[in-house]
């Protein structure tokens, strides 16, 4: 389990975070603004992360996230909005009452040693589930992070050195009708 700045449990994250490898190799990784796909807390619910490092020559690891995307840590998915409205629709109260009500965020991250300088990391992710502005509206992410460091083999005190990260992220939220049908349209966010 990893813990946020703030001092509190993430049981994943969609974007980059802190890997066995890159605590290994004495770097870190800070996470980009996703906030208008993630919200101000990022994904991080009360559930469950599983963790399976492949025998590869280099390291591989899957981990699949379960997690309650209620609230503000769900952001894009089992969330009601500010005064029960998201995207202008009055929002379901959609309880977790099966598996399907869950969010599911699973993520492939693998290290390269270029040489023995030079390290090469990167990932890619998603989180899936269900969303309130309609009774089976879902909402899917997906993101992708690559991550280089150089760092000579004569560096004195960690200089000099050289780190560069990119992320991607891309959401696909069905909007539905809202409670009783409200709003005009169903309609598909691609953002």
């Amino acid at each position: 389990m990893e813990f946020a700045d703030q001092g509190r449990p993430v049981f994943h994250r969609l974007r980059t975070h802190q890997s066995t490898a890159s605590a290994r190799l004495g770097f870190r990784r800070c996470a980009a603004r996703a906030g208008p796909l993630l919200g101000s807390d990022g994904l991080r619910g009360v559930g469950a992360q599983i963790a399976w490092v492949a025998p590869l020559p280099w390291y591989t690891q899957f981990s699949l996230g379960i997690q309650n995307g209620n609230g503000n840590t769900g952001f894009s998915f089992r969330n009601r909005g500010s005064d029960g409205t998201f995207y202008g629709r009055t929002t379901f109260d959609r309880l977790l009452r099966r598996p399907q009500d869950l969010v599911f965020a699973p993520r492939l991250e693998t290290s390269f040693d270029l040489s023995p300088t030079q390290t090469l990391v990167a990932g890619v992710s998603g989180a899936f589930g269900p969303n309130d502005t309609g009774a089976t509206t879902k909402t899917r992410i997906y993101g992708a992070d690559v991550f280089y460091k150089w760092k000579p083999a004569n560096a004195e005190g960690g200089w000099p050195y050289v780190k560069w990260q990119s992320e991607a992220m891309i959401r696909r939220f069905e909007a539905g009708r809202g409670v009783d049908d409200a709003f005009p349209t169903r309609e598909v966010f691609n953002d």
